[in-house]
Protein backbone atom coordinates (compact mmCIF):
# COMPACT_ATOMS: atom_id res chain seq x y z
CA UNK A 1 0.00 0.00 0.00
CA UNK A 2 1.31 3.45 -0.87
CA UNK A 3 0.25 7.00 -1.65
CA UNK A 4 1.08 9.82 -4.04
CA UNK A 5 0.36 13.53 -3.58
CA UNK A 6 0.39 16.14 -6.34
CA UNK A 7 0.05 19.86 -5.62
CA UNK A 8 -2.04 21.24 -8.46
CA UNK A 9 -0.12 23.42 -10.85
CA UNK A 10 -2.54 23.15 -13.76
CA UNK A 11 -5.99 21.52 -13.89
CA UNK A 12 -7.35 18.54 -11.99
CA UNK A 13 -7.59 16.68 -15.32
CA UNK A 14 -3.87 17.18 -15.99
CA UNK A 15 -3.01 16.28 -12.39
CA UNK A 16 -5.06 13.07 -12.54
CA UNK A 17 -3.57 12.09 -15.91
CA UNK A 18 0.00 12.61 -14.74
CA UNK A 19 -0.58 10.90 -11.39
CA UNK A 20 -2.19 7.81 -12.92
CA UNK A 21 0.35 7.63 -15.73
CA UNK A 22 3.17 7.64 -13.19
CA UNK A 23 1.36 5.28 -10.80
CA UNK A 24 0.71 2.64 -13.47
CA UNK A 25 4.31 2.85 -14.70
CA UNK A 26 5.61 2.50 -11.13
CA UNK A 27 3.47 -0.57 -10.48
CA UNK A 28 4.85 -2.27 -13.59
CA UNK A 29 8.41 -1.27 -12.73
CA UNK A 30 8.14 -2.70 -9.21
CA UNK A 31 6.44 -5.93 -10.28
CA UNK A 32 2.98 -5.16 -8.83
CA UNK A 33 0.84 -4.64 -11.93
CA UNK A 34 -2.41 -5.74 -10.25
CA UNK A 35 -3.92 -2.47 -9.02
CA UNK A 36 -6.39 -3.68 -6.38
CA UNK A 37 -7.88 -0.61 -4.70
CA UNK A 38 -7.54 3.17 -5.02
CA UNK A 39 -8.64 5.93 -2.66
CA UNK A 40 -8.67 9.33 -4.40
CA UNK A 41 -8.80 12.58 -2.42
CA UNK A 42 -9.76 15.25 -4.94
CA UNK A 43 -9.39 18.92 -3.98
CA UNK A 44 -12.65 20.88 -4.24
CA UNK A 45 -14.28 17.90 -5.97
CA UNK A 46 -17.67 19.55 -6.58
CA UNK A 47 -16.52 23.00 -7.71
CA UNK A 48 -16.87 24.03 -11.33
CA UNK A 49 -13.79 24.22 -13.51
CA UNK A 50 -14.49 25.80 -16.91
CA UNK A 51 -18.21 25.11 -16.44
CA UNK A 52 -17.84 21.41 -15.55
CA UNK A 53 -17.60 19.79 -12.12
CA UNK A 54 -13.98 19.09 -11.14
CA UNK A 55 -14.87 15.46 -10.42
CA UNK A 56 -15.76 15.00 -14.09
CA UNK A 57 -12.45 16.55 -15.16
CA UNK A 58 -10.67 14.24 -12.72
CA UNK A 59 -12.31 11.22 -14.39
CA UNK A 60 -11.21 12.34 -17.84
CA UNK A 61 -7.60 12.61 -16.67
CA UNK A 62 -7.73 9.27 -14.89
CA UNK A 63 -9.22 7.58 -17.99
CA UNK A 64 -6.48 9.07 -20.16
CA UNK A 65 -3.85 7.62 -17.82
CA UNK A 66 -5.32 4.12 -18.07
CA UNK A 67 -5.82 4.37 -21.83
CA UNK A 68 -2.29 5.58 -22.45
CA UNK A 69 -0.91 2.62 -20.51
CA UNK A 70 -3.31 -0.14 -21.58
CA UNK A 71 -5.00 1.07 -24.77
CA UNK A 72 -8.24 -0.70 -25.62
CA UNK A 73 -7.79 -3.18 -22.74
CA UNK A 74 -7.88 -0.40 -20.11
CA UNK A 75 -11.23 -1.59 -18.71
CA UNK A 76 -9.67 -4.88 -17.60
CA UNK A 77 -7.26 -2.98 -15.39
CA UNK A 78 -9.74 -0.81 -13.47
CA UNK A 79 -9.71 -1.41 -9.75
CA UNK A 80 -12.15 -0.80 -6.96
CA UNK A 81 -11.93 2.90 -6.23
CA UNK A 82 -13.49 5.82 -4.44
CA UNK A 83 -13.14 9.58 -4.67
CA UNK A 84 -13.92 12.10 -1.96
CA UNK A 85 -13.42 15.83 -1.82
CA UNK A 86 -10.75 17.66 0.14
CA UNK A 87 -9.77 21.27 0.70
CA UNK A 88 -6.62 22.80 -0.69
CA UNK A 89 -4.93 22.08 -4.00
CA UNK A 90 -3.32 18.67 -3.48
CA UNK A 91 -4.61 15.55 -5.25
CA UNK A 92 -3.87 12.54 -3.05
CA UNK A 93 -4.04 9.00 -4.43
CA UNK A 94 -3.61 6.06 -2.06
CA UNK A 95 -3.54 2.55 -3.47
CA UNK A 96 -3.02 -1.14 -2.84
CA UNK A 97 -1.54 -3.35 -5.55
CA UNK A 98 -0.53 -6.97 -5.95
CA UNK A 99 1.49 -9.16 -8.24
CA UNK A 100 -1.72 -10.75 -9.56
CA UNK A 101 -4.93 -9.03 -10.70
CA UNK A 102 -7.98 -9.19 -8.48
CA UNK A 103 -11.26 -10.80 -9.49
CA UNK A 104 -13.95 -8.43 -10.75
CA UNK A 105 -17.39 -8.86 -9.25
CA UNK A 106 -20.44 -7.13 -10.69
CA UNK A 107 -23.94 -6.71 -9.33
CA UNK A 108 -26.36 -7.51 -12.18
CA UNK A 109 -28.90 -5.07 -10.67
CA UNK A 110 -26.52 -2.13 -11.17
CA UNK A 111 -24.91 -0.35 -14.08
CA UNK A 112 -21.14 -0.32 -13.63
CA UNK A 113 -19.74 3.15 -13.13
CA UNK A 114 -17.46 2.87 -16.16
CA UNK A 115 -20.55 2.26 -18.36
CA UNK A 116 -22.56 5.34 -17.32
CA UNK A 117 -24.22 7.44 -19.98
CA UNK A 118 -22.53 10.69 -21.05
CA UNK A 119 -25.04 12.59 -18.85
CA UNK A 120 -22.63 11.90 -15.98
CA UNK A 121 -19.70 13.64 -17.60
CA UNK A 122 -17.47 13.70 -20.66
CA UNK A 123 -15.89 10.45 -19.51
CA UNK A 124 -17.37 7.60 -17.49
CA UNK A 125 -16.08 7.11 -14.00
CA UNK A 126 -13.44 4.46 -13.69
CA UNK A 127 -14.64 2.83 -10.53
CA UNK A 128 -14.99 -0.87 -10.79
CA UNK A 129 -16.04 -3.38 -8.18
CA UNK A 130 -13.19 -5.69 -7.33
CA UNK A 131 -12.99 -8.42 -4.74
CA UNK A 132 -9.90 -8.10 -2.59
CA UNK A 133 -8.18 -10.88 -0.69
CA UNK A 134 -9.15 -9.27 2.59
CA UNK A 135 -12.80 -9.58 1.58
CA UNK A 136 -13.37 -5.90 0.80
CA UNK A 137 -15.80 -5.07 -1.97
CA UNK A 138 -15.62 -1.62 -3.51
CA UNK A 139 -18.17 -0.36 -5.99
CA UNK A 140 -19.29 2.69 -7.83
CA UNK A 141 -22.49 1.88 -9.65
CA UNK A 142 -26.03 3.01 -10.37
CA UNK A 143 -29.15 0.91 -9.86
CA UNK A 144 -30.40 -0.55 -13.13
CA UNK A 145 -32.69 1.94 -14.83
CA UNK A 146 -31.04 5.07 -13.35
CA UNK A 147 -29.79 7.25 -16.15
CA UNK A 148 -31.12 4.99 -18.90
CA UNK A 149 -33.08 6.47 -21.76
CA UNK A 150 -36.74 5.84 -20.98
CA UNK A 151 -39.43 4.52 -23.28
CA UNK A 152 -43.00 5.79 -23.02
CA UNK A 153 -44.71 4.54 -19.87
CA UNK A 154 -46.84 1.92 -21.66
CA UNK A 155 -43.69 0.44 -23.20
CA UNK A 156 -41.60 0.41 -20.02
CA UNK A 157 -39.75 -2.85 -19.46
CA UNK A 158 -41.23 -5.09 -16.81
CA UNK A 159 -39.16 -5.94 -13.77
CA UNK A 160 -39.07 -9.62 -12.83
CA UNK A 161 -41.05 -10.59 -9.75
CA UNK A 162 -39.03 -11.08 -6.59
CA UNK A 163 -38.70 -14.67 -5.46
CA UNK A 164 -40.70 -15.52 -2.36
Amino acid sequence: MAAAAVASATTIEADAFETYRELLALLDERGYPGLQRVWNYVPRINEDQRGVERYKHFNVGRARGFEERFGETAERHFSAASAVGTVGDTLIVCFAAGREPGTHLENPRQISAHRYLPDYGPRSRLLRPRYLRAGELGAGALPVGHGERRRPRDEAPRRPARPT
